[in-house]
């Protein structure tokens, strides 16, 4: 195995989000959550951009024998929707977000939790989706960050059973 698991996992996610048509286009990226999550130190020209982020959390990541060669992996992938509103996204009078933006990204954060729904990854058949922690929205939207940061910030969390052969 030249990667750990947690590194294919989120690959394959990553591949995953890249090949589906979902209500908005984006890029996936994969990372670490080495980014800042309030979007403030990007550039201007980068406001109202979709950042979607595809984050392994190898902390705490389980592993049990799963048979007498492999290893059985729970793999936790965050995935992270984020997008700061320009001015012209906000609301003269009272400095809020056009709900309309707010609805959209609201779409795409429910369209991304129903993609990885009982499956297995396309390029990474040895995950398949874990019954027991399944898929779970942790945050849409974060309400500080709309209100402090004019940013959307959602969260889902996807949970995947791997085998992996003993090294």
């Amino acid at each position: 195995m030249s990667e750990s698991t947690a590194v294919s996992v989120a690959k394959a996610v990553t591949q995953e989000l890249a090949s589906a048509t979902l209500s908005k286009p984006f890029v996936p990226e994969r990372s670490y959550a080495d980014w800042s999550q309030p979007l403030e130190r990007e550039q201007v020209s980068d406001t109202d951009r979709l950042y979607v982020d595809i984050v392994p959390q190898a902390t705490g990541m389980q592993v049990a024998l799963d048979t007498r060669g492999t290893n059985e992996h729970r793999v936790v992938i965050d995935i992270a929707v984020r997008q700061r509103f320009g001015q012209e996204k906000q609301d003269n009078d009272t400095g809020r977000i056009v709900i309309d933006e707010v609805d959209a990204l609201m779409l795409l954060v429910q369209e991304i939790y129903e993609l990885f729904m009982p499956q297995r990854l396309t390029d990474f058949e040895d995950a398949v989706w874990d019954p027991d922690q399944g898929t779970r929205i942790l945050v849409a939207p974060l309400k500080r960050h709309l209100y402090e940061l004019k940013q959307f910030t959602g969260i889902v969390r996807l949970t995947f059973i791997a085998s992996q052969d003993h090294a």
